[in-house]
């Protein structure tokens, strides 16, 4: 219950929904995870949280592309294009713009979708934005048969969240290799 008395209670109900699509998506529910991600949009538009509502448009976009559902996708991404467009370019929002990107790539069939991301995956020196697009190229590399260069995107993707030097503790370096290692494992 303290959860919704603290501050700003509609970021809370957008935190909320869309925590709920990361856990559906995980579970293999594309279609809740829409449906969270839409509700996570609509508590963002109700605090003015503009740039997340867009995000969160954009990871609807990408559920329902992914269940096949182009009709019902379009006007979601649509809205979120229309938002960005009205945002003021600097690096905060091309963060976020790159990460709806990503977030629809991962659902879309559009491979048109991966210069972008190449160059911001290159480019950025947000590591979260970075790690998010290689991670993203990587899962489009894999459907296209790219084993080998969706390995170098993972491992790069880990480089970029902490660099491996002689002062990374040994553990998180096995942690690390083991996970690159189970996932090209099931390739």
């Amino acid at each position: 219950m303290r959860f919704w008395q603290r501050p700003i209670p509609w970021l809370r109900a957008e935190v909320y929904y869309a925590g709920a699509a990361w856990h559906e998506e995980a579970l293999g529910r594309p279609h809740a995870a829409m449906f969270s991600a839409s509700a996570a949009a609509s508590t963002a538009a109700l605090a003015g949280a503009r740039e997340t509502e867009a995000v969160n448009l954009a990871r609807s976009a990408g559920f329902a592309e992914s269940t096949g559902d182009t009709r019902q996708a379009q006007p979601l991404l649509q809205r979120s294009q229309q938002i960005f467009s009205q945002l003021p370019l600097n690096r905060n929002t091309e963060d976020y713009r790159t990460f709806a990107e990503c977030e629809y790539s991962l659902g879309s069939s559009d491979a048109g979708l991966a210069g972008r991301l190449e160059s911001a995956g290159r480019n950025s020196s947000n590591p979260f934005v970075k790690v998010t697009s290689l991670r993203t190229l990587a899962v489009l590399d894999e459907r296209q048969d790219h084993w080998q260069r969706a390995e170098t995107r993972l491992r790069q993707a880990i480089l970029a969240l902490l660099p491996v030097d002689s002062s990374t503790p040994l553990a998180d370096r096995l942690r690390w290799q083991m996970e690159v290692s189970a996932t090209t494992a099931s390739w």
